[in-house]
């Protein structure tokens, strides 16, 4: 009897073994399953991480468009134009009796000394005169345009009829930068020399204003044969180019 259950029993000690191997095997194999799945999550990591470049391209492509606004600005220093034909043009000022006038670069700038050519005011404020050089060789002396100011009582009060005793002739009115001006002019011989003046008056803050458009020339008779007469027409205009510039820069 004791060899017949010894014999019984190898076959079901080889049935565990067997089976004990299968659970094993069965086990190993979830977990090597399980293992794969963790580079699946990780690709998944790296495509949420893509887009954030292009953020930063976006960024800078919006700031680039600063430099095409501020490339504007030059522009504007080209619209003064010429007066003179090759002669750039330059702002002037005055901040004390708040105007400005453009001129020919140029002019010369004078300040005292022409008191006889403001017929009302006869107080200098400022002066741009032509060149000698641009009427050489003609009998034109000096021209340009005078400018004074006067808060006395006979300029404020006369300053829309002619100077008593003077040579003026009232020809009428004309508006400068939305500003009325009455307008005369001129013409006086004296020993050979000929001044003709147009002249510009109105009154703004309680100061008369005066611009003069001057043109000194002598008696062409008296000049030899190689002295020509000046271009009236062209002079005159480069001065009257300039008074039309004027402008006050405080209200009145």
């Amino acid at each position: 009897m004791r060899t017949s259950w010894r014999l019984m029993s190898l076959p079901l000690v080889a049935a565990v073994i067997v089976l004990g191997g299968w659970l094993l095997a069965g086990c190993g194999g979830a977990q090597q399953t399980t293992t794969t799945q963790a580079p699946t999550t990780t690709v998944a990591q790296t495509t949420t991480s893509l887009p954030q470049p292009t953020t930063t391209f976006l960024q800078t492509t919006t700031s680039s468009e600063a430099p095409t606004t501020s490339s504007e600005a030059p522009t504007t220093s080209t619209t003064l134009g010429e007066i003179i034909p090759g002669v750039a043009l330059t702002h002037y000022e005055d901040k004390k009796f708040g105007f400005s006038l453009v001129r020919p670069e140029s002019t010369l700038v004078v300040t005292h000394g022409f008191e006889g050519f403001l017929p009302l005011t006869q107080t200098p404020v400022v002066a741009f005169t032509l060149p000698e050089k641009l009427f050489a060789g003609t009998n034109l002396g000096e021209a340009g345009v005078y400018i004074g100011a006067s808060s006395s009582a006979v300029a404020t009060s006369k300053w829309n009829v002619p100077v008593a005793d003077s040579a003026e002739v009232l020809v009428g009115t004309v508006e400068i930068r939305g500003v009325t001006f009455v307008v005369f002019t001129s013409e006086e011989p004296a020993a050979g020399n000929i001044y003709e003046e147009r002249v510009y008056r109105t009154l703004h803050a309680g100061t008369c204003f005066e611009v003069v458009e001057l043109l000194h020339s002598g008696n062409i008779d008296n000049y030899p044969p190689n002295i020509k007469p000046f271009d009236r027409a062209k002079f005159a205009g480069y001065l009257e180019a300039m008074v039309r510039t004027f402008a006050f820069t405080t209200s009145g």
